[in-house]
């Protein structure tokens, strides 16, 4: 399997379930992956995200695991394990106190069922 390459642009919703999980919604838009030539928007899962600090001393480390189902789909992809979407990793927010803080996340994902990949990102959180 030859590398992919891209960038992901993505959208998440989470809301705090107790003092050390929060949980919510997300949107993955993956643009220019080298996996597909044809197409500039190759994936698009959308996927429930949670987020779990498991060491309440360091608050602003966290565990995080997504899972859900591409819907943008591609010629051939018939089956649900064709289609589904899973992601871990770990993240670090920066500077929680400020209006927008800096989240970086370390990710290992697959894709489609078959691409695996691993990817940084970072962002901010409003």
């Amino acid at each position: 399997m030859k590398n992919r390459v891209g960038l992901s642009l993505n959208t998440e919703m989470t809301s705090p379930y107790s003092e050390r999980l929060d949980a919510g919604l997300g949107v993955e838009f993956q643009l220019l992956q080298s996996q597909r030539e044809s197409s500039i928007l190759s994936f698009m899962p959308i996927y429930w995200v949670v987020r779990l600090r498991p060491l309440l001393r360091y608050p602003n480390h966290y565990l995080t695991a997504r899972l859900g189902f591409d819907f943008l789909g591609q010629e051939g992809d018939d089956t649900l394990a064709e289609r589904n979407y899973y992601a871990i990793g770990i993240g670090l927010l920066r500077h929680p106190e400020h209006a927008k803080s800096l989240q970086i996340e370390l990710l290992y994902s697959r894709d489609q069922g078959s691409f695996p990949g691993v990817g940084i990102s970072a962002g901010f959180l409003f």
